[in-house]
């Protein structure tokens, strides 16, 4: 979840109800393999009348398999990085994570695009 959860940080999650996700929220969620997964919100999609949701972490292209809100841990409301607090629902971050969602693309392509001048012909 680089650049935003660094390793060694602490994730506080909160249980929450099914009108308080919002999309670009960090989802804690109990992933197909049995491991527990903390991965941003890019969609929500109904399928059959019930809501399905689209995750991906932000090092990521490809976005994981949806889930319902059953395996839905909670969602993750502060970072602890040492001796600091990190407020994730505030309207400073919120904003951060628009401007990454917009560069991203760019900075995955030209990492790509680097890989394979190295890789040479």
């Amino acid at each position: 979840m680089r650049p935003f959860v660094r390793s060694g940080d602490r994730i506080i999650v909160e249980r929450v109800g099914e009108e308080s996700i919002r999309l670009k929220d960090i989802l804690v969620f109990c992933h197909a393999r049995g491991n527990l997964v903390a991965h941003r919100l890019i969609r929500i999609e109904n399928v059959d009348g019930r809501r399905r949701y689209v995750t991906r972490g932000d090092a990521f292209r490809q976005a994981d398999p949806p889930c319902a809100y059953d395996d839905i841990v909670g969602k993750a409301v502060r970072i602890l990085r040492g001796d600091m607090e990190i407020p994730l629902d505030g309207w400073w971050h919120r904003r951060r994570v628009d401007l990454w969602l917009l560069i991203r693309p760019a900075l995955l392509f030209g990492r790509a695009a680097w890989r394979r001048i190295r890789r040479g012909p």
